[in-house]
């Protein structure tokens, strides 16, 4: 069976790779709809630091070792990165991306260095009510878990050659949790106490940016910039339960809740490198940047069960607001693939 030879020419302008730059230009030129796929590999800051776990000398009554939220170590977690742009003018265009990773999580723990003696092991921030849940003789850890969603509508304008700016509706997603558990030896000492932080910010609002694109005959890099106004929307929640494992049931002892709204600053930058190796294909790698300011991450929440002192204190069933002033950045790098037509 014959090819006709218009498919056949169509299949080979198709696949073929670009043969000169004008070939290339034009295909850039021409095209209306881009769509963009690429994995992320993105890190948090640790956000503040609260001490969570101290151990005191059975000999002496000294502080020897502590553990704080600056021991977590936020490393490069797997996300996904997706773009889908319609060019509806020359120079106008339409667009929506996505990115996000579902969970970084990291732990650290002070384990006592002498429970023979025994050391104390003593948490700033677990109530320790009733009294017998306030020390303890084997380890106190902690476990952060936190995931960011990040959403955009953007409407973009060419204002010279290979420059565009921009102004788009923004919703982003951050959620913080934290659990301090501390438990005691085998035998008479058997007790634990668990306290479980959650933190919840939804953002919305405007950003506006601008991008500029170098070219030559193959490989582009593309510089982009955003500044944005959003609204955060926040909660927060703080519960502890305590008991002895086989003694019966847990005992409830603490629960405090509260929700505020703040307006949260928003800068982003990025660079993107493309490689064009078909005439509607090009490879992609790059870098980004997202700094938040005006935040409400887990650690800061144990603000509310802490005196003037920074000691613990009970409080039960209790209704407040939130800390929502942190700052947070978000840097990573990306590869994937761009698709136009």
């Amino acid at each position: 069976m014959k090819v006709p030879r218009s498919l056949a020419a169509a299949l080979l302008v198709l696949l073929s790779p670009v043969a000169d730059a004008e070939a290339t230009e034009e295909s850039a030129a021409a095209s209306r709809w881009d769509l963009d796929a690429a994995a992320l590999l993105l890190r948090r800051d640790r956000g503040g630091t609260v001490v969570f776990a101290q151990e005191f000398s059975a000999s002496t009554g000294d502080l020897i070792g502590r553990r704080s939220t600056n021991d977590l170590r936020y490393g490069l977690e797997p996300g996904a990165r997706l773009g889908l742009t319609y060019r509806f003018r020359d120079d106008w265009a339409a667009g929506i991306t996505y990115f996000g990773l579902d969970e970084w999580d990291e732990s650290t723990a002070l384990v006592n260095s002498n429970p023979a003696g025994p050391n104390t092991l003593l948490s700033p921030v677990l109530i320790g009510t009733p009294a017998e849940f306030s020390t303890f003789t084997r380890s106190i850890g902690a476990q952060m878990q936190s995931e960011l969603h990040s959403l955009e509508f953007a409407l973009r304008k060419d204002v010279a050659p290979d420059t565009r700016i921009g102004a788009a509706l923004r919703y982003v997603r951050f959620d913080d949790d934290l659990r301090i558990r501390a438990d005691g030896e085998a035998g008479f000492d058997r007790r634990f106490d668990e306290s479980t932080v959650e933190a919840r910010n939804e953002l919305l609002g405007g950003q506006v940016g601008i991008e500029h694109t170098f070219r030559s005959r193959r490989l582009s890099v593309e510089i982009s910039g955003n500044v944005g106004l959003l609204h955060n929307w926040n909660d927060q929640e703080i519960s502890e339960v305590a008991g002895t494992p086989g003694a019966g049931a847990d005992v409830r002892y603490a629960f405090v809740s509260g929700d505020g709204t703040r307006a949260t600053g928003l800068l982003e930058f990025g660079v993107t490198a493309r490689y064009r190796v078909h005439r509607n294909v090009q490879l992609s790698a790059g870098y980004q940047l997202m700094s938040l300011h005006g935040l409400a991450l887990a650690p800061e929440q144990l603000d509310f069960v802490r005196d003037d002192a920074g000691l613990a204190i009970p409080v039960v069933n209790a209704s407040a607001g939130t800390r929502d002033s942190n700052d947070l950045i978000f840097q990573g790098v990306h590869v994937g693939l761009r698709l136009d037509w």
